[in-house]
């Protein structure tokens, strides 16, 4: 298993969300996880092929969780806002305990953004007993979180 996560919660698996993902990870261990190819329903839905479990372990055996998301209507995707949904729904013990988290925001009109979606993401890992690591919009912000990831 990979020692980092990178959640790429963009519908393109190859777009600027993602180079922010593979800029700030060069040279590091990491799986890529691109939320556009899996399924994963929302709250109150259940489906036979839903993936979701298949998400959450590879979140739960990482060490490190990277979430990169664009900016849609000034807030983060609905790929990740599903994630986290999910993730609370979810009873019995925290697996994701103890996992550090950084967040990585991209696109257009970050000003009105970073703050929500940063605040959430901070409330997310506080309630799941993970560390948040900071988060980043363009690659002068990497350095931050780089710091963070073999500390």
């Amino acid at each position: 298993m990979a020692k980092i996560l990178f959640i790429n919660a963009s519908e393109n698996r190859n777009g600027n969300t993602a180079r922010l993902g593979t800029k700030l990870l060069a040279g590091e261990d990491f799986e890529q996880v691109n939320l556009v190819d899996y399924k994963a329903y929302q709250i109150g839905q259940s489906f036979n092929d839903d993936q979701f479990v298949e998400i959450y372990h590879k979140m739960a055996t990482a060490e490190t969780i990277i979430l990169g998301t664009p900016v849609y209507w000034h807030d983060m995707s609905a790929y990740l806002k599903t994630l986290i949904e999910r993730i609370s729904q979810r009873s019995g013990s925290n697996e994701l305990a103890g996992r550090k988290v950084g967040l990585l925001i991209q696109g257009a009109n970050l000003i009105d953004a970073i703050k929500p979606v940063s605040s959430v993401i901070k409330r997310f890992c506080q309630v799941a007993g993970m560390t948040y690591i900071g988060n980043a919009s363009t690659t002068l912000g990497l350095a931050k979180i780089k710091k963070q990831l073999n500390n």
